[in-house]
């Protein structure tokens, strides 16, 4: 029978090469046919053992007996059992068998394909469903960008508008602030004029006084008038003396002058003066509250002229301790103030680092550490020194920066850079001292005339710096320039 498959027959020649196992233990053996016995050791059947077997069933007809008479059909089937016995007509109802085995095989494959494609069609579902989720979340991610991008234009726009209100103040302020530089020149002109006046009357005055007129006119001339003692106390004070000591009446019975019109003279210049130098100090006042360098400060009312000398504005003025007598008020040494960036450049920008490193005169102190660790953190801490060195002497060929750069303790391990022109000033701090203290005090050191740029990110340093009128960059800016 060439129609049925050797696969379909499978459980007959499992059990034809059972009954020849078993022959061969019998006693006495029934011996199996030659062809098998190689197969009958095997655990596990190949195809070959089973191809070999049907051949020897289908040629061995005694041999085909012997395993028909244990079979079964529910052992071995219904096609496999008409193979055995082989009634009459069997190869017949064997090929229909065959055929029908094929078809329930056909029915169960397309069965499995449909229920294939239903699973394949679930998961197709699933997947179209997560798709239009993931669409609408999306959608709505994109609704909730073009809301915050509206948002951010509108602040924009405000800040804009912002700017502009600022520049506006800004140009409403230097107007002012030269406004007041213009009254101050006027008042300083204003006490010049009226000290050379006071000089001339003293003159004048004590030449008169100096006349023999009596007893009690040498009295009185053996005493220093209060009038030329305020006089004396306003030219040798000028615009320090905001408030002047009260003058004594220039017709008190200790003085007896002989002209009345001198005295009277001489109680109008008092007068004047001491108004002009309430004026010159509050005008000092509002003009130093206008560039911004006025801290809060008790203030008092300016003293009005006295005598018949109209009275002029007087506003509050700021007062000024005076020493003993002939003492100057000692002055505060002038603080250094940062450079003024270009209007339309930002503090944190690298336009801005740009325009401080060309600054002729300009002291740029690193802090060397910081910015080395933040621009190459992967490399060793030397290589970090030489590539950040390396870099700076680039930057300071392109810009003419003097720079200085600043260590934490002492590294002998440094030898002199060959790449390191002079004006590249490396130092490392002695043991005990930071870098950060260090980079302080060289601000301090530095004449308050000379702008002074301080390289670093570290909190700390840069408030120490910004209270010493440094200019200051982020370590980042200064990285920018550098790649």
């Amino acid at each position: 029978m060439h129609a049925a498959s050797t696969s379909s027959l499978r459980a007959a020649l499992l059990l034809a090469l059972t009954v020849a196992r078993q022959g061969e233990r019998q006693q006495p053996p029934v011996v199996a046919p030659a062809r098998l016995r190689p197969y009958l050791g095997f655990a596990k059947v190949p195809p070959a053992a089973l191809e070999a077997c049907r051949r020897v069933v289908e040629d061995d007809e005694a041999f085909r007996r012997r395993v028909a008479a244990d079979a079964t059909v529910d052992q071995v089937g219904s096609l496999g059992f008409l193979w055995l016995t082989r009634p009459e007509q069997w190869e017949a109802t064997a090929a229909s068998l065959q055929a029908e085995q094929e078809r329930d095989r056909t029915r169960t494959g397309i069965a499995q394909r449909l229920a294939d494609v239903e699973q394949r069609e679930v998961q197709a579902r699933r997947a179209l469903d997560a798709l239009d989720q993931e669409r609408r979340e999306l959608s709505a991610a994109l609704d909730a960008a073009r809301n915050e991008m509206l948002e951010r234009e509108r602040e924009v726009r405000e800040l804009h508008a912002a700017l502009g209100e600022a520049r506006d103040a800004i140009g409403e302020g230097e107007r002012q602030r030269q406004e007041l530089l213009r009254q101050l020149k006027a008042a300083e002109a204003k006490i010049a004029e009226d000290g050379a006046e006071l000089r001339r009357l003293r003159r004048e005055r004590e030449a008169q006084l100096a006349r023999p007129i009596g007893q009690a006119e040498h009295s009185a001339d053996a005493a220093p008038p209060a009038a030329a003692a305020a006089v004396d106390d306003a030219i040798t004070s000028g615009v320090a003396m905001s408030a002047p000591q009260p003058v004594a009446p220039l017709d008190a019975p200790i003085v007896r002058a002989r002209d009345p019109e001198v005295e009277q003279a001489l109680r109008r210049a008092v007068a004047e003066a001491s108004h002009a130098a309430a004026v010159l100090a509050d005008s000092l006042r509002r003009a130093r509250s206008v560039l911004g360098h006025d801290p809060a400060l008790p203030v008092t009312n300016a003293p009005r002229p006295v005598g018949d000398v109209p009275a002029g504005p007087a506003g509050p003025v700021r007062p000024v301790q005076v020493g003993s007598a002939g003492e100057r008020p000692a002055r505060r040494a002038p603080a250094r103030r940062p450079v003024s960036i270009p209007p339309g450049m930002f503090d944190d920008s690298t336009a801005t680092a740009e325009y401080l490193m060309r600054l002729s005169g300009i002291r740029v102190l690193v802090d060397g550490y910081n910015v080395a660790k933040q621009g190459w953190p992967d490399l060793p801490l030397p290589l970090q020194r030489r590539r950040l060195l390396d870099a700076l002497v680039a930057l300071q060929a392109r810009t003419g920066a003097r720079i200085e750069v600043i260590f934490d303790g002492v590294d002998a391990e440094l030898a002199p850079h060959r790449a390191v022109p002079q004006r590249l000033r490396v130092e490392f701090t002695v043991s005990g001292i930071e870098a950060d203290e260090r980079l302080l005090e060289l601000v301090g050191q530095t004449p308050t005339d000379q702008s002074v740029l301080v390289v670093t990110s570290d909190r700390r340093v840069r408030e120490g710096a910004r209270r010493r009128g440094a200019n200051l960059l982020y370590a980042d800016q200064l990285l920018a320039l550098l790649r």
